[in-house]
């Protein structure tokens, strides 16, 4: 008989949903919750003060998790502080108190950008960090060098003047020297693993997981589709200009929102749809019956989850040779290098079911043996110190 013990985990993340601006709030809530179904007692520490800066709102909490908060008088502005010096003393406080009240047996924290550096030496118990983007290694959080370029030289200082970003006081290396005291640091690709060992920190890889989706891969009006923010380090407009070259009468579905709505809109392409933020079972939908869910990333993306969704419902995936999506593609979407590229791409999804046919049972099969929860609880659960 497999007796598995049970844990009490604190995790602690910036954002966290309803309160959250994206996909890493959504996987500290899908970790969350795989483990309190497990029968595990968890707590999440986040931060309404780092909310008030963003202003974004999204699914509702689960009632079965412990929820705890940051907020004090000074909102959004200690937020902002934080990001910028590495310490908040109420959200070290409070991940202090709340592990001693506990008795946290692990504390896992994700996304701190704003919660400070400081809270990764406080409270008790293992503990786990789990690099969701690039904040340890750069002020901007991208990697992106004046918001235009990967980043190769490091001259952090000038690329925050030239792209008005806030200068961060505390160093990567700060960061780095604290994260390296941590039991396990987990990456979620190949990509950020390879990256964090050049700055001198090793990481066990991990990859993300999404929900099993209560969905299946069906055929409705023909389309391709987009998930994310509407910005241009994520390549929306790449994919619109590819997507305008194409004679095709299948239409382009735009889910989300960003600086980049208006101009969208603006576009004469009467096929171009663009549907806003949507709850994640309308956008499952949407990206359940399209041709191919499309992430032309300008950046290094870590493991976008919108790409785990779509391999969990059987979508292949086209996408920029960038960070760690040509691995979540390989094998079953198409990698492409520029807008050209992107449009034969497009056009050869829609034209060669076989091809979309293949990709898609790929897909599936690579949602489960990599991405699916049981996959990732595999590896994850012996991190507790717990099965056996």
């Amino acid at each position: 008989m497999i007796i598995m013990e049970t844990h009490c985990i604190l995790m602690v993340s910036t954002f966290y949903p309803p309160y959250h601006i994206g996909g890493d709030a959504i996987h500290v809530k899908y970790l969350a919750d795989e483990l309190t179904h497990m029968g595990h007692e968890v707590h999440v520490i986040h931060s309404l003060d780092a909310y008030s800066l963003k202003k974004h709102k999204a699914c509702k909490a689960d009632d079965d998790v412990h929820i705890h908060r940051v907020e004090n008088l000074l909102g959004s502005a200690s937020a902002a502080a934080s990001f910028i010096s590495g310490r908040n003393r109420c959200a070290e406080r409070l991940v202090d108190n709340i592990s001693r009240n506990i008795k946290s047996d692990v504390i896992h924290y994700h996304n701190i950008s704003m919660l400070g550096c400081g809270v990764l030496r406080e409270g008790i118990g293992k503990k786990i960090y789990t690099v969701h983007d690039h904040w340890a290694l750069c002020q901007r959080n991208d990697h992106m060098k004046y918001g235009k370029e990967n980043c190769t030289d490091r001259s952090c200082i000038k690329c925050c003047i030239k792209s008005h970003r806030p200068i961060r006081i505390i160093s990567s290396e700060r960061i780095i020297s604290e994260l390296n005291k941590m039991d396990a640091v987990i990456s979620p690709s190949n990509y950020m693993k390879k990256t964090l060992r050049s700055f001198g920190l090793e990481s066990i890889l991990i990859r993300n997981f999404v929900s099993r989706p209560k969905i299946e891969r069906y055929f409705g009006n023909r389309h391709f589709s987009y998930v994310g923010v509407l910005e241009k380090h994520k390549g929306v407009d790449a994919l619109i200009d590819a997507y305008s070259k194409m004679t095709s009468t299948s239409e382009l579905h735009i889910l989300g929102n960003g600086s980049l709505s208006e101009d969208i809109k603006k576009v004469n392409d009467s096929r171009i749809k663009q549907l806003g933020f949507l709850p994640r079972e309308k956008v499952l939908s949407e990206v359940a019956s399209s041709i191919c869910l499309c992430a032309p990333s300008r950046c290094c993306e870590n493991s976008p989850l919108s790409c785990i969704e779509a391999l969990s419902v059987g979508v292949p995936l086209v996408v920029f040779s960038n960070g760690g999506l040509p691995e979540i593609a390989a094998e079953c979407g198409v990698v492409v290098n520029d807008t050209a590229s992107l449009t034969a791409a497009l056009e050869v999804l829609e034209s060669n079911e076989e091809m979309r046919a293949r990709m898609s049972d790929n897909a599936l099969k690579k949602y489960e043996e990599e991405y699916s929860p049981e996959a990732f609880m595999k590896q994850y659960v012996p991190l507790l110190g717990g099965a056996e």
